[in-house]
């Protein structure tokens, strides 16, 4: 007796430790990547990075990326330690910008294309924010 309850103690181990290896696979990666300075995730369709910038700056570059891009801005919304900036594409996609102070020079930014993103749109977005800051 003591054996099988050993053995199925080990299977359950083996069985939940291998499904939180699968299931988390995406945020473990996410995470390496944002941990380096500067560096870039993609969670659950939103690019998450920071700016060496503080809001009123971010928000500026966002605004002249968008334009630069050909993007509609919308509405922007928010206050002294958050903004969020909604957008369209030209082919009237939803853009959602979260930008959030985090230090006085220094800016979480969150893009988000659609409902369930896009990858290539929201790096496109950000290359043109890191050249307006």
């Amino acid at each position: 007796m003591k054996n099988k309850l050993s053995a199925a103690n080990l299977a359950l181990g083996l069985f939940l430790g291998a499904s939180t290896l699968l299931t988390q696979t995406g945020c473990l990666l996410a995470a390496a990547a944002g941990a380096g300075a500067g560096g870039v995730g993609y969670v659950k369709g939103d690019m998450e990075t920071y700016t060496n910038a503080n809001l009123a700056g971010t928000v500026a570059a966002c605004d002249k990326a968008m334009q630069r891009l050909g993007y509609t801005k919308i509405k922007e919304e928010g206050d002294a330690a958050k903004k969020t900036i909604t957008g369209r594409t030209s082919q009237d996609t939803k853009i959602t910008l979260v930008i959030t102070q985090v230090g006085t020079a220094t800016s979480k930014l969150s893009i988000r294309f659609g409902v369930f993103g896009d990858e290539a749109l929201s790096q496109s977005l950000y290359n043109e924010i890191k050249k307006a800051l």
